[in-house]
């Protein structure tokens, strides 16, 4: 994923980031098999975290990445993803 898609998926606050985050990392050499974007919300439902937490656990990864600033209102609140 490049920034540009990264950024209108977080605009967006779409959930594909997840599945994004796991073909990045995904090994085929330590996970077997590769799971499709419709079965990935049942496995992580089955690891107990949260959807809400892992999302943010991937968007912090891309926000880092792609350095990615947020402009926050006084309630900290996003405004605009830069």
């Amino acid at each position: 994923m490049d920034r540009e898609k990264y950024l209108k998926m977080r605009e967006g606050q779409n959930f594909n980031i997840i599945y994004e985050y796991y073909k990045e990392k995904f090994d085929p050499n330590k996970h077997k098999p590769f799971i499709g974007i419709m079965d990935l919300p049942n496995l992580l439902l089955a690891t107990g975290r949260s959807i809400n937490k892992i999302f943010e656990d991937c968007c912090k990864y891309y926000d880092e990445k792609f350095d990615v600033r947020l402009l926050l209102d006084k309630d900290g609140n996003t405004i605009k993803v830069l």
